[in-house]
């Protein structure tokens, strides 16, 4: 997996397509592949069909289904980090995602390129990383 996020492939999952454009504006820079799905269901049938070295969700209103699913997709893809994107700043829902296989969790309210990109990129050397 390469840290690089100029050299990463990045799987984006955004079902508002204004948000997506946003989204995309953000993540689209020279060297890195950005492809798109519009849920969980799609993203996990990308992952299966292609080389994806993270997954980024925009996350509006989690409910347990959609969070089992984030966790059944950890489990499946385990080298494949997962960075969520919260429409809320609940501490208490960026816990869940992360007890959920995410390895961040930043506000959509946050969000800013340079965070994005960090965010990115940390997570990626977190799930590099053997765990102790």
């Amino acid at each position: 997996m390469d840290a690089d996020p100029q050299r990463l492939r990045v799987l984006l999952v955004e079902d508002n397509p204004g948000d997506a454009a946003l989204l995309r504006s953000m993540l689209d820079r020279p060297g890195m592949r950005l492809h798109g799905a519009v849920s969980l269901r799609e993203a996990r049938s990308i992952l299966q069909a292609q080389q994806t070295d993270v997954l980024v969700v925009d996350l509006h209103e989690p409910d347990p289904e959609t969070l089992e699913e984030m966790a059944r997709l950890a489990v499946d893809f385990p080298s494949v980090p997962l960075v969520v994107l919260a429409g809320s700043e609940d501490e208490s829902l960026g816990m869940s995602v992360l007890q959920h296989g995410a390895e961040d969790c930043l506000p959509k309210s946050d969000a800013s390129l340079r965070l994005l990109h960090r965010s990115i990129r940390f997570a990626c050397e977190r799930k590099r990383r053997p765990r102790t």
